[in-house]
This record gives structure tokens, sequence and C-alpha cells, in this order.
């Protein structure tokens, strides 16, 4: 999927556009058929929590505006743009996750429920976390490794951006 940016420029220019988009007035005819808005995504982000966390408190981990991510929303990160702030880095980190063994929560909305439905830091009770991994990425996986952690553990918390749709009212772009 494409990242959709405007650039300043663009944004400055589009009036002018308009102004000489065949719109109504002397010498310029009727004017364009009306287009019907588009709705478009805005850019997801997605980070890693700075503070660890036990099982059973995981659901309030993320920031305003984040929420706990499954691994299926995270499962290509090329696609995302990774939040430094608020999210752990590190000092090879660049604009991008930490990678290494830095294990993180993640929910699989899957029928075995993870840490009683993350209630729980009972010994046995079990959840699931993920991190990046050089290796798997070497070996031709999407970098992914993940794998179960006992709930009274504690792991960082994958968080990604709430659903959020821009209207976009000038037509197919």
């Amino acid at each position: 999927m494409k990242r959709l940016k405007l650039s300043l420029a663009a944004l400055l220019l589009m009036p002018a556009g308009l102004l000489f988009a065949g719109g109504p007035g002397p010498g310029f005819g009727p004017g364009p058929a009306p287009v019907p808005d588009i709705w478009v995504a805005a850019e997801k982000t997605y980070y890693l929590t700075r503070s660890l966390h036990q099982g059973n408190d995981v659901l309030d981990a993320c920031a305003p505006g984040y929420h706990f991510a499954s691994p299926w929303e995270l499962l290509d990160v090329s696609n995302l743009t990774y939040a430094t702030v608020p999210g752990l880095t590190v000092p090879d980190s660049g604009y991008g996750p930490p990678a290494g063994y830095n294990p993180g929560w993640l929910r699989t909305a899957d029928e075995a429920p993870n840490c009683m439905n993350w209630s729980t830091i009972d010994a046995g009770q079990m959840g699931f976390v993920g991190f990046l991994s050089i290796t798997e990425l070497l070996n031709g996986n999407n970098g992914w490794a993940y794998g179960d952690y006992d709930c009274g553990d504690h792991a960082y918390v994958w968080c990604v951006s709430n659903p959020v749709t821009l209207r976009w009212p000038w037509g197919p772009r």
C-alpha cells in the first residue's frame, strides 16, 4: 500500500489548480461534473512501549490514539512508520524499531486466551510475544520471531495507531 503524502507545495498549489480546473465563469463552460468525496486512510504508525508490563497490565499500556496490537497489524512493518516518540529506541535505531531480543506482548484474537484475556499474572498462564530479529530477516522470513511468555514476566507492549480516515473532497488522485 502506497503511503499518501501531501507536500506543502501541493497544498499551496491546490487552490490555484481548482481555480483553473474549468470552474464556472465566463469562457469556462458549465464546469466539471461533480465528483464523489474520496476517503483515504491516514498513515499507520506503531511503536514498542518504553516500559515493561506484566500480562495483566497490557490493555492500557498504549498512548492515547494507539491500541494494543495484533501481529496481523504489524506483519509488514515496511508499510508502517515507527513512532520513535513515544516508542522504545536503542542507540542504532535511527527512525526504525529496535531489533534484537526486546519481546513485546501481542494480542492474537485466538481462541486460546492470552493471560486469561490479559487479566492475570498467575504462574503457568501464557501470553503471546513477538520481536523483530535480524536473524529471521536474513533467513528470508519477514523479520518477526514469536513465542509464548509467562504472564508474570515483564515484556514491552506493541502498539499501533487507531484507524483514522480523512475526507478527500477533490475526487480521485
